[in-house]
């Protein structure tokens, strides 16, 4: 995963880009970063969490940024969710929520409310 400085330089949230486009290099995987918020602890293994959104049939690339809120029950399901902020909007949010209710959460987090993280979802970086 990218460091959240590489990240800074280097990435541009919300902006659509052709798959052609000279100022962008192509991730060969796309890549997710978890960034815990609000003292959340670590809820995910690491690695564990692996959106796949699809391309649309005109190659398009968009890099997303997502903070979603959301409890676990005793059981250690998500519920509650909710999308606090997405850049940008709506484009994959689907796929982000999908993984995340797929993805089993570390057992000593089961109950935990109020948990807040930001999912960075890179599909390529700017050359410059």
């Amino acid at each position: 995963m990218f460091g959240s400085i590489f990240l800074a330089s280097i990435i541009q949230f919300g902006e659509v880009k052709g798959c052609s486009d000279p100022s962008i290099e192509l991730l060969e995987e796309f890549k997710t970063e978890i960034v815990y918020l609000d003292n959340t602890p670590e809820l995910f293994p690491k690695g564990s969490i692996k959106i796949a959104a699809s391309m649309p049939p005109i190659c398009q690339v968009v890099n997303s940024q997502i903070e979603v809120k959301f409890d676990i029950d005793s059981y250690g399901h998500i519920v509650n969710y909710k999308v606090l902020s997405n850049i940008p909007k709506r484009v994959h949010s689907k796929a982000i929520k999908k993984e995340l209710m797929r993805t089993p959460l570390h057992k000593s987090t089961w109950g935990l409310k109020n948990n807040k993280m930001l999912v960075n979802y890179i599909q390529y970086k700017s050359k410059t």
